[in-house]
């Protein structure tokens, strides 16, 4: 939702006012960066409910567990282009691992890291009253975590170009 209105909101800004600051291709290529930022800070703001919403309910795997993997596999699935071009896409990598927990044996499945696919161990987040009820750290890291430092850092390297070419197109080249 949040998104669409982000999409008004720029037709609207450039409906009224995009014509008088789009009067050569370096302010439209500042205006473009300046929608690109927007978008993806509008993605980002976006996707706050949804992993509240995960914080809410995976809050009760607080048990920790060495998992031993028994087997992975890529989810994929197909799509297709306009040109009938068939694609394969991934998911992520399903685990399927069993774990000890008081002397007991418990097994589940769920997204691992892609990059410890082929380990033997990873790490599992388990209910401490039901152990059956667990998931990857992974997989509840990807449902739950913000990528904060990733997000600041983008917003000051955008930002910085941003400003870097309002600066070199308005100042530098108006001024001479």
């Amino acid at each position: 939702m949040f998104i669409i209105l982000y999409f008004i909101a720029l037709g609207v800004f450039v409906k009224f006012w995009g014509v008088e600051m789009i009067h050569d291709v370096k302010s439209g290529i500042i205006l473009i960066v300046g929608a690109m930022i927007g978008l993806y800070l509008a993605v980002e703001i976006n996707s706050i409910p949804r992993k509240l919403r995960a914080r809410k309910q995976l809050a009760h795997l607080t048990g920790r567990a060495e998992g031993r993997i028994t087997s992975h596999y890529e989810d994929t699935y197909e799509t297709e282009d306009e040109d009938g071009d068939k694609h394969t896409n991934s998911r992520g990598t399903v685990i399927y691992y069993e774990f000890d927990v008081g002397g007991m044996t418990y097994t589940g499945q769920g997204y691992g890291s892609w990059k410890r696919a082929n380990r033997d161990h990873q790490t599992i987040c388990y209910d401490p009253d039901h152990p059956e009820d667990n998931l990857p750290l992974y997989d509840v890291d990807s449902k739950t975590k913000t990528h904060f430092i990733g997000l600041l850092l983008y917003l000051v390297v955008s930002f910085a170009i941003f400003f870097g070419l309002i600066w070199l197109f308005f100042c530098k080249i108006y001024t001479g």
